[in-house]
């Protein structure tokens, strides 16, 4: 999962945009803590299933947001 899918699921929950900023602009507005969102960061169960066994039987993080849990 993508931290920019989480975003738009909460965007579109509550009838608001997802908008790209230029980096140096998103730091100016709000200072060191746009850094983790820089990253782009993905976040994924592959190795919990493959190393673990790990079987989820809930609703993945996404299905939550759109259900507004």
């Amino acid at each position: 999962m993508r931290v920019g899918d989480a975003a738009q699921v909460v965007a579109d929950r509550h009838g608001a945009r997802v908008e790209a900023w230029d980096p140096a602009d998103a730091e100016r507005y709000w200072g060191v803590m746009v850094q983790p969102f820089l990253l782009d960061q993905v976040a994924t169960a592959a190795r919990a299933r493959s190393e673990l066994g790990w079987r989820p039987h809930r609703p993945s993080l996404l299905d939550e947001l759109k259900q507004g849990a």
